[in-house]
């Protein structure tokens, strides 16, 4: 008898987590597909995810919300402040951050598999820029500042930023790549 209790509650509880990370992808799917359809430079507001990251091989598509907040990381990416935002020949970073795994979705959690070669893109003001990876690397928390240095005066690029090793917030995990075709 108690088995079966204990059958039924684990299946309850099972219900339940499948439950809210439907929900949440819902969310986000809708999310996605408001920006598809209204992105603008005149719609801006904060509360709204500002772009759409596409990574194909570790199926990944997130809002992009305009900061690092608590509450964007919650609900999809963000880009880092202080870092540039897409821009086709202007040289620069864009750098994009989320968890790598939040209570309701994933985040970048198989980010570490993206590899030389693999490609992300990033929907922005109606705009696609294509990546191509050329870079992974893990910098110590102690040493952020030099995410800097990853950028290029002539090339733009972005990165996707999350901590790393999974589960700790020791280092931070970056993948970078250059800018290779905007439509």
């Amino acid at each position: 008898m108690k088995k079966r209790y204990a059958l039924l509650l684990l299946l309850i509880a099972l219900g339940l987590i499948a439950w809210c990370f439907t929900d949440t992808s819902h969310q986000q799917r809708q999310l996605i597909n408001s920006i598809k359809k209204t992105v603008s430079a005149q719609s801006f507001d904060l509360n709204q995810p500002e772009a759409v990251i596409t990574i194909p091989k570790i199926n990944v598509e997130y809002p992009i919300f305009n900061d690092t907040s608590d509450e964007s990381l919650a609900k999809g990416a963000g880009f880092l402040e202080d870092f540039d935002r897409p821009d086709a020949g202007k040289g620069g970073l864009t750098v994009i951050a989320a968890h790598r795994l939040w209570r309701t979705h994933l985040g970048f959690l198989r980010l570490n598999e993206l590899g030389k070669g693999d490609t992300f893109q990033v929907l922005y003001q109606g705009v696609t820029y294509h990546y191509r990876v050329f870079k992974k690397v893990a910098i110590p928390v102690s040493q952020l500042e030099t995410i800097h240095d990853l950028a290029s005066p002539t090339k733009s690029r972005a990165a996707l930023y999350t901590c790393h090793p999974f589960p700790t917030t020791k280092e931070r995990l970056l993948v970078v790549g250059d800018l290779v075709a905007v439509d």
